[in-house]
């Protein structure tokens, strides 16, 4: 057994077989002096020639990649590694050998014998504070490497997957059932048919919790790099092993009967099979709805911030308002590492890291470039924190609607894997007071049906395409379900907005065809409703419920950011909340920056919209518009070219030729189609 490489130029050398005290067999040892030897021809060549080989072994001895283990030698110190461990330290080390920086005990990297989800890109930080700190500014040599290394840990997992990767074992879920009685449990889980909807849901919330704990604990499982890496949801394991639970019906109702037991024992009869099929179906047509919902609103946030990068020249604007920010827990401070908070006590700005766990529980005054005073569109370095210098080369407002909104795309492409009920209560109280539900769709209560002075209220944008046009609303090719944006009861000249988590609401088809009595609100884009003109017989608004979670937490974040709702929020601390529950329970924890690049471009001069606020005045009056009306107002190439697109998304007849055009010839066009 050798390695492809000579021993004078590799710093490799040759170990009399031996073993560790735990009985850990040692076939190599390294000496780390030995990278920085200099060569006339290229300086580090025996770093680079001993990863080329440690690469070229771990390939061709994919078997022993575990079982076979090297000393690393630095200074006076040495240490025991596996193979795949050196390997992704001899990538991590290119850092040290680029810059002349001795291997000491601070780059072994200890986090690598258990690496969790954040351990490869925490590492790649201290690297690169290593560097500013050693070369005391940001220098392109530093993003190059940086850059090389994240490239090189890419290629690695793609190269290694196939056979580094661990498998989901039968002959292992037994002998892990045989040795823990609480996942044997686990595994005997059965549904009964005579709970509730809701008591359901709790048993298999239940389950996912001691599923988590049970894998957690024995550690030796071949469930546990699946949950522990986050690949694979502990609420999937949960649907596996325990039970699949309920299950959404096309309207998203709950089917009556859970599926009893995991997909492990098998659909047990036709009204499961029957559930499963229901689901399928449900699970692609949640794509067909969220994927282009999605994929407007990514378009959407990238015309709304791409202009926002960071001026390097600028170190500190000076800028004294501060987001309020409570740090709830540690994902809420990892929202947050490498920002500036103000320390009340020391009266000076410190920086978060991921050792300000003093900070959780706390509500601490934030730096933020929402308020950077820098010139439109660029922000100091200070407001952004040490990020800055990762993102050196990278226009920093590209990377929400990367970062923020595509995720949400993957998601609904796995939608089939996450769909799941959640039954949903009636909470609005307006709701509540003026109709009555009969499955999904709202009635008006007797007692109003004759109100004079009580109409709906809802949005002109929402359903002009529908009022103001010749649609055939029993055409059963046309889709005439529109999610309001805005709907509310007025009532006395007061509106009462209606807004229910995990449900939209829309027109029915009833009321649509009835639209004679609709009429405009010459006091606002209003579209009035009257009650009283309402047959009370037939219903009104039709639920659209969110039960598969990539609907709920899309329609919240749109509900937050591109509703006219969002003059609730009076401050951008308000705003910032809002949207960082959102991305909390969706389970797509990223870095501040992106939500602050939205709120940053939705951020206007009180006075005139057209501008930002002047922030380096004194008791700054601002207002928040929603993402498409700032678009529209950022300037007049991107209010032009958005227009356009949303007539182009929204107006089916723009598709569409009136006839001829004299340039037909030229281009090979059809005349009509």
């Amino acid at each position: 057994m050798q390695i492809k490489a000579q021993k004078e130029t590799t710093g490799l050398k040759r170990s009399p077989v031996s073993f560790t005290p735990d009985g850990r067999k040692v076939v190599y040892i390294i000496d780390t002096a030995e990278f920085f030897k200099k060569n006339d021809k290229e300086k580090g060549i025996v770093y680079y020639s001993l990863k080329e080989a440690v690469n070229a072994y771990f390939w061709d001895n994919p078997y022993e990649r575990k079982s076979n283990n090297v000393i690393v030698q630095y200074g006076n110190n040495q240490t025991l590694m596996t193979i795949p461990q050196l390997l992704v330290h001899l990538v991590y080390w290119r850092a040290n050998v680029v810059f002349g920086i001795k291997i000491t005990e601070d780059h072994i990297y200890k986090e690598l014998v258990n690496p969790e989800k954040k351990t490869f890109s925490s590492i790649i930080e201290k690297i690169t504070k290593m560097l500013v700190d050693d070369v005391q500014k940001v220098t392109p040599q530093i993003c190059e490497c940086v850059a090389s290394i994240k490239e090189e840990l890419s290629v690695l997992a793609q190269n290694y997957s196939g056979i580094q990767c661990n498998t989901i074992s039968l002959y292992d879920i037994i002998q892990f059932k045989n040795r823990d009685k609480e996942f044997a449990n686990l595994l005997n889980t059965r549904l009964s048919k005579n709970k509730t909807i809701k008591e359901t849901e709790n048993i298999m919330k239940e389950c996912t919790d001691r599923l988590s704990k049970v894998i957690d604990n024995d550690k030796i499982n071949c469930l546990y790099p699946y949950v522990r890496s986050g690949r694979v949801k502990a609420a999937q394991m949960t649907k596996v092993f325990c039970a699949v639970g309920t299950r959404p019906d096309i309207d998203k109702t709950i089917l009556p009967w859970p599926v009893e037991r995991g997909y492990i024992h098998g659909l047990q009869n036709a009204a499961e099979y029957f559930s499963e099929t229901i689901t399928a179906r449900d699970a692609m047509m949640t794509k067909n709805d969220s994927l282009p919902r999605s994929g407007l609103l990514s378009r959407e946030i990238n015309r709304l911030t791409s202009h926002i990068d960071i001026d390097y020249n600028v170190e500190d604007c000076g800028n004294d308002y501060y987001l309020n920010y409570l740090v709830e827990n540690k994902d809420y401070l990892s929202m947050v590492e490498g920002k500036f908070y103000f320390d009340e006590d020391s009266g000076k700005e410190k920086l978060i890291t991921e050792k300000s766990t003093n900070l959780i529980g706390k509500n601490i005054k934030l730096r933020t470039f929402i308020t950077c005073r820098c010139a439109p569109g660029t922000v100091c370095k200070k407001c952004v924190g040490n990020v800055a210098m990762r993102l050196e080369g990278t226009r920093m407002g590209t990377l929400p609607s990367i970062k923020s909104i595509n995720p949400l795309s993957q998601k609904a492409l796995s939608a089939k894997h996450d769909l799941g009920t959640k039954s949903i209560a009636i909470t609005n109280e307006t709701l509540d007071k003026y109709f009555y539900s009969d499955g999904v769709d709202f009635f008006i209560k007797q007692e109003y049906a004759t109100k004079r002075d009580l109409y709906i209220v809802v949005s002109a944008d929402d359903i002009e395409d529908l009022i103001y046009s010749s649609i055939d609303v029993d055409d059963d090719s046309i889709d005439t379900t529109v999610a309001l944006e805005y709907v509310a009861i007025r009532d006395n000249g007061v509106d009462h907005v209606i807004e229910n988590e995990g449900m939209r609401i829309s027109l029915t088809d009833v009321l649509i065809q009835d639209k004679k009595i609709f009429k405009d609100d010459e006091d606002s884009d209003y579209i009035l409703i009257p009650v009283s003109k309402i047959d009370v017989e037939q219903p009104v608004f039709s639920a659209i419920l969110d039960t598969e979670e990539i609907s709920k937490y899309l329609n919240n974040l749109i509900g937050t950011i591109d509703r006219l709702t969002i003059s609730r929020y009076q401050t951008f601390d308000e705003l910032m909340t809002a949207m960082n529950n959102i991305i909390y329970t969706s389970g797509f924890v990223n870095n501040i920056i992106h939500s602050e690049c939205i709120i940053y471009s939705m951020i206007r001069d009180a006075d005139d919209t057209r501008y930002r606020p002047d922030f380096s005045k004194k008791d700054v009056r601002y207002k928040l518009l929603k993402v498409s009306t700032a678009i529209e107002q950022k300037d007049m190439y991107t209010s032009l070219s958005y227009q356009g697109l949303r007539r182009l998304f929204k107006t089916l007849s723009i598709r569409q030729r009136d006839g001829n055009s004299l340039y037909d010839p030229w281009f090979r066009i059809n005349p009509l189609y």
